[in-house]
């Protein structure tokens, strides 16, 4: 997220054509229990 709160980031993604923007994306690998703790309530891709 670029904004303070989710309503912001999908106002700002919405004044931005899709050609502009940048996309960001983070990969983990580990202990799947270590690597839990770090991510919390985000969904993991298994």
């Amino acid at each position: 997220m670029t904004g303070e709160t989710y309503v912001e980031q999908h106002a700002n993604t919405g004044n931005v054509k899709e050609e502009e923007l940048e996309y960001f994306g983070i990969c983990l690998f580990g202990d799947w229990d270590t690597v839990s703790q770090l991510t919390k309530k985000f969904s993991l891709w298994k």
